[in-house]
């Protein structure tokens, strides 16, 4: 269709030269329970007026996201008392 938008791209998958690339520990790993692996991913979201970074923990055997405790109230806090595997 060749819709592109007009912007620049961030080159964030291109790696620079010299840079350590690390391997992959989940190869092989059968995952089977709860809270054995957990992923991590954030994103810049473009706003009208600024931008936001939105984050989230997911956990890899039940395909969910982790909820956020914020009893205390810091805005900065994506998890508290992680539960023990």
């Amino acid at each position: 269709m060749g819709i592109e938008a007009i912007y620049r791209r961030p080159r964030t998958t291109k790696p620079e030269p010299g840079h350590k690339i690390f391997p992959y520990l989940l190869r092989g790993l059968a995952i089977t329970r709860p809270n054995q692996v957990w992923a991590m991913d954030i994103t810049y979201v473009p706003m009208a007026k600024g931008f936001v970074y939105l984050a989230a923990v997911l956990d890899w055997a039940t395909r969910r996201v982790l909820p956020r405790d914020n009893q205390d109230g810091s805005p900065h806090c994506l998890a508290r008392n992680i539960p023990e595997s």
